[in-house]
């Protein structure tokens, strides 16, 4: 992910008040280089935070993906939600001593962090810094709600359908230039992602692949019918979602996906 100073996109943050991108632009100048002084890495697996668990830390996540998921005494898991390259995470550190769920590396993961107390000066300091984790917040509980009706009324190939496109769209908003993409999830990982059981989520992906909508080799996911999946997916997504081109705007080069 390419730091803030590149990013020069509409598309980098998806408004519908673009007063307001100059704002979250600085913000997210500040935050990132408050946050550069401090850079840990992470392998696939590793937990950064932990459930229940006191934490300080507010994180920038700089390459990889990580999920926030909740595990049940039976072993049984959610995954709540997936965060991409240029996204912050733990943001509810400011408000919260202990986290109520995990976040967990899907892939190899560089994070930046900051203790919540800097994080909560700098937001004195500099409204926009404020500005820009608010629309973090606002981002993720947008998804969050179109997962909700998702899972709650959506068939398996409407979640599969919908979960492509939106990893597909948020990666080439953070610098994906490619047609292709690396999905670091295992069809397990999907499968307590969508709600769904491991067998459901390996027929669909088989079923896209034999129409030709999708192309999954060694981990390399390519939606070759991109028409088909949007209709696929267009019941349960938002009007956000729905009015957002696959390639919208010009995004900044990024390092590893």
């Amino acid at each position: 992910m390419a730091r803030s100073e590149g990013i020069a996109s509409w598309s980098r943050f998806p408004l519908h008040r673009p007063e307001l991108f100059a704002d979250l632009h600085r913000g997210e100048a500040a935050l990132t280089k408050a946050m550069s002084a401090n850079a840990k890495t992470f392998r696939p697996g590793d937990t950064i935070i932990f459930e229940a668990e006191p934490h300080s830390y507010v994180y920038w996540l700089r390459t990889g993906w990580v999920a926030r998921a909740r595990r049940m005494p039976d072993q049984r898991s959610q995954i709540i939600a997936v965060f991409l390259p240029g996204d912050f995470f733990g943001v509810k550190t400011v408000f919260l001593a202990r986290q109520p769920d995990a976040m967990e590396a899907l892939s190899a993961v560089t994070v930046e962090f900051l203790h919540h107390r800097q994080v909560l000066q700098l937001t004195r300091e500099n409204p926009d810094v404020g500005v820009r984790l608010w629309w973090q917040v606002c981002e993720d509980q947008r998804r969050l709600h179109s997962w909700v009706a998702g899972l709650g009324r959506g068939n398996a190939e409407e979640r599969i359908g919908a979960m492509l496109l939106d990893f597909r769209l948020r990666l080439h908003r953070a610098g994906l230039k490619t047609e292709s993409f690396r999905l670091p999830m295992t069809q397990q990982q999907i499968a307590d992602y969508l709600g769904l059981t491991v067998v459901h989520v390996n027929r669909v992906l088989r079923r896209l692949r034999k129409a030709e909508m999708i192309s999954l080799t060694r981990g390399r996911m390519v939606i070759t019918d991109m028409r088909a999946v949007e209709q696929l997916a267009r019941p349960i997504q938002d009007v956000f979602d729905r009015s957002a081109g696959p390639f919208d705007g010009e995004s900044p080069n990024a390092e590893q996906q």
